[in-house]
C-alpha cells in the first residue's frame, strides 16, 4: 500500500493520489481558469488608467485636430494667432491659419490671409479677426477690432448665403463680393486723412457728404468739394481762416477756390448751389474783402467783414443767363405779397454789409435789410421785412456753435462701416437689414439699432492705403514699405551727441 504524500503547497491543499483519475483533469482546468482570471483582473486594475487615457485619446483625436482654414500670404509688423486656451504664436508668410484661430495685427502691421477656397482678407493694422468656422458648407468670422479688406472665394460663389462676418451686434452677409469692413470705436484710423483742408465740420446732424464722402464731425472739406445735406440734416463748417458756414437741409455748397496761409491772407470763392446757408467771414475777408466771394445762382456776394444769410431753393437754383437789361434794386417788393420761398434768391445781412452783384449792378445790403433777386433777369427788390421762412429758420448762426478748426474732434461715429466694391453685402442688425450694392456704404452703430445706408463712402475707407488682397503684389509692397521707412528717416534724422 502506497504511503500518502504530505500536503502540497499551492492553490489546493490536497493530495492528487486520493482523487480519482477522472476528476484530476477537471481540477487542473478549473485551477488554471481561476489563476488566469485573477491574473487578468490584477492586470486590468493596474493598467486601467492607461487604457482609459488611450481610449479617450483615440476617440477625441479626430475632434481635437485643427482644421486648416488658410495661410498667411504676407505679413508686416507683428502678427499673431491664438486658439482659445492655447499659447499665443507668432505667424508670418506661409504659417497655417486654423479654424478657431484669432489673428491679430499690431498698430503698424497688416497681414494678407489666403483661405482654402481662394478667398483673401487683408487684416488692417490694430485689427483682430477670429475664424470661427471655415468649411465647404459655410464660413463665419468675427471682427472684434480694426478692419478687413476682403475678396470672396469659391464658397461664396457656390453658396451665396453661407459666408458671413459678424461683430458684437451686426452681421454681414456676403454674396460673391469684394468689400471693406471697418469697426470704429474712438480709433484714430477712422479719422479723415486729408491734411490741412479748407474746412472741417464743427457740427453734423443727419446725413451729410463732402466730395462724395460721408462727412462726420471733424471731417475735412477740401478745395473742389461740394458739401451736400439730406432732408432734416444740417452741417456747420469751420474754415481755416476762421470763417464759418451753417448749411440747412437739402443744401449743396461748393468750395470752388481756397488758398490760405496764416498771417499771409488768401483767396476764397464759395458757391451756394441750392438750399440755405448762414455765413460769417474770417481772416481772408478782413484782410482783403475783394478776395472773399460767395456765388449764388446768377449773383455774386461781396463782403465787408460780414455775417449774412442766403436762401436759394427750387426755381432759384436755375442758373440761366442774366438778361442784358438787369434793372437796379427797387425799394419794396413788387406786387402785394412777399415773394415765396423758392421763387427768388434771398439775402439778409445781420452783421456788416454785403454787396449783391447781378450783371453790371451792385446792390448793397446793410444790417437788418433783406433782398430778393430774380435769377432770370437779375432784378433785385429790397424787401420791407425779412421773410418769415428766414426768420423762423432753426439753422444756428455759425459763430454761435462751439469749437474751432484746429481743435475739433475728427473721429467718426462709433460703429461698423461697410463699403462694397463689387457684388452684394447685406448689413443686418436690430431686426433690420440694409442691402448694399457696388459703390454703396452702410453703417451700424454699437447700440444694436437698425443699420442705415450712407450717402457716400467714408473718406477714411475711400482713401485707405492698406493693400487690397486681390491686387496685392509682395515685391511692390516691400518696395513701398522700404520707401516709407527711408522717407521717415530723412524727415526725422537721428540725433547724435559727440562728447
Amino acid at each position: 500500500m502506497a504511503t500518502p504524500r504530505p500536503p502540497g503547497r499551492g492553490v489546493f491543499n490536497i493530495s492528487f493520489e486520493v482523487i480519482p483519475a477522472f476528476r484530476r483533469k477537471s481540477i487542473v482546468r478549473n485551477a488554471f481558469w481561476i489563476s488566469s482570471r485573477r491574473f487578468f483582473l490584477e492586470t486590468y486594475r493596474l493598467t486601467r488608467p492607461l487604457l482609459t487615457g488611450l481610449c479617450l485619446l483615440g476617440l477625441a483625436g479626430p475632434a481635437l485636430a485643427a482644421t486648416q482654414a488658410g495661410k498667411i500670404l504676407f505679413s508686416q509688423g507683428t502678427v499673431t494667432a491664438q486658439q482659445a486656451g492655447s499659447a499665443l504664436r507668432i505667424v508670418g508668410k506661409g504659417s497655417p491659419i486654423d479654424e478657431g484661430d484669432t489673428v491679430s495685427t499690431d498698430a503698424k502691421g497688416f497681414a494678407v490671409i489666403e483661405y482654402i477656397d481662394g478667398a483673401r482678407n487683408t487684416l488692417r493694422p490694430a485689427s483682430r479677426l477670429t475664424i470661427d468656422r471655415y468649411r465647404e458648407d459655410g464660413t463665419l468670422q468675427t471682427l472684434a477690432a480694426g478692419g478687413i479688406r476682403s475678396v470672396s472665394g469659391a464658397i461664396a460663389k457656390l453658396r451665396p448665403d453661407a459666408v458671413k462676418y459678424q461683430t458684437a451686434t451686426a452681421t454681414l452677409g456676403i454674396r460673391g463680393t469684394s468689400f471693406d469692413a471697418r469697426l470704429c470705436d474712438g480709433d484714430k484710423s477712422c479719422q479723415d486723412p486729408l491734411p490741412n483742408p479748407a474746412a472741417r465740420a464743427l457740427l453734423i446732424k443727419g446725413q451729410v457728404s463732402a466730395g462724395g464722402r460721408v462727412l462726420v464731425k471733424g471731417g475735412a472739406v477740401a478745395e473742389g468739394d461740394t458739401v451736400s445735406t439730406g432732408a432734416a440734416s444740417i452741417a456747420v463748417l469751420a474754415f481755416a481762416d476762421g470763417s464759418r458756414a451753417s448749411l440747412g437741409p437739402n443744401t449743396r455748397f461748393s468750395v470752388k477756390e481756397w488758398r490760405y496761409a496764416k498771417g499771409q491772407g488768401g483767396q476764397a470763392a464759395l458757391r451756394l448751389v441750392d438750399g440755405a446757408a448762414r455765413i460769417v467771414t474770417g481772416a481772408i475777408g478782413k484782410a482783403n474783402p475783394q478776395a472773399y466771394k460767395v456765388h449764388a445762382a446768377t449773383a455774386v456776394i461781396g463782403i465787408r467783414g460780414t455775417g449774412f444769410d442766403l436762401n436759394c431753393r427750387a426755381a432759384c437754383a436755375d442758373t440761366s443767363a442774366l438778361g442784358a437789361e438787369a434793372p437796379p434794386a427797387q425799394s419794396g417788393a413788387r406786387g402785394r405779397d412777399m415773394p415765396a420761398e423758392g421763387s427768388r434768391l434771398f439775402a439778409h445781412t445781420w452783421q456788416g454789409t454785403i454787396e449783391v452783384a447781378t450783371g453790371p449792378y451792385r446792390v448793397p445790403v446793410s444790417v437788418g435789410q433783406a433782398l430778393a433777386v430774380n435769377v432770370g433777369n437779375g432784378a433785385s427788390d429790397y424787401l420791407p421785412r425779412v421773410p418769415a421762412f428766414m426768420q423762423e429758420d432753426t439753422l444756428p448762426r455759425p459763430d454761435a456753435v462751439p469749437g474751432n478748426y484746429d481743435d475739433v474732434d475728427q473721429t467718426a461715429r462709433p460703429g461698423l462701416y461697410s463699403w462694397v466694391r463689387s457684388g452684394r453685402v447685406a448689413l443686418a442688425q436690430g431686426g433690420g437689414e440694409v442691402a448694399l450694392a457696388p459703390g454703396e456704404a452702410g453703417y451700424a452703430d454699437l447700440a444694436g439699432s437698425v443699420p442705415e445706408k450712407l450717402p457716400a463712402v467714408p473718406a477714411f475707407m475711400a482713401d485707405d492705403d492698406t493693400p487690397l488682397p486681390d491686387e496685392f503684389d509682395e515685391v511692390q509692397t516691400r518696395l513701398q514699405l522700404r520707401a516709407q521707412l527711408r522717407a521717415s528717416l530723412i524727415e526725422a534724422p537721428a540725433q547724435c551727441t559727440i562728447r
